[in-house]
């Protein structure tokens, strides 16, 4: 409820506290501009559903400069490199994920830089079909894609390049 919502002061705080949290299998950050830093642009993180999947988004006025793949080069090159904990226990992540909506071209262009491959079956190509219940009660159905990247072997010196 709060991504694409104009900036203002009144909202900084929610902003921040909604998307600052970590726990329940989940650790997301909030993206501020460096040039100004009360400037909230968006978030990046993962949680865990089967497995641990990469979530991203930035406004649509901040888009298209490389503020996504460049947060999110971070958080995989931590969680790959010296890794994370959530709720006080630390991650052993062999792999992570990304679902994104059937044609979302921009965000498969970004995971794509990071990296990510689209995972496909020995048995062929796959879409997963996702619904949703408004508070209505009507279903929106979506066809989803998945991607998925694996941890990367550690260099000579021992860091871990995503």
């Amino acid at each position: 409820m709060f991504c694409g919502v104009k900036y203002s002061r009144r909202y900084l705080r929610k902003f921040a506290d909604y998307f600052e949290r970590t726990g329940h299998g989940e650790c997301i950050y909030s993206l501020f501009l460096r040039d100004e830093p009360e400037r909230f642009i968006g978030y990046v993180g993962f949680h865990r559903e089967d497995h641990y999947e990469l979530e991203f988004y930035v406004s649509k006025p901040y888009r298209n400069r490389g503020y996504c793949t460049e947060a999110s080069r971070a958080v995989i090159g931590q969680l790959f490199g010296e890794g994370l904990s959530v709720d006080g226990e630390p991650l052993t992540v062999d792999s992570l994920f990304s679902t994104i909506v059937e044609g979302n071209d921009p965000t498969a262009r970004v995971l794509k830089k990071l990296g990510f491959k689209r995972n496909i079956p020995k048995d062929g190509p796959i879409l997963v079909m996702v619904g949703h219940v408004t508070k209505t009660g009507k279903i929106l159905d979506t066809w989803v894609e998945e991607y998925i990247m694996e941890k990367p072997a550690r260099q000579e010196d021992g860091s871990v390049q995503p």
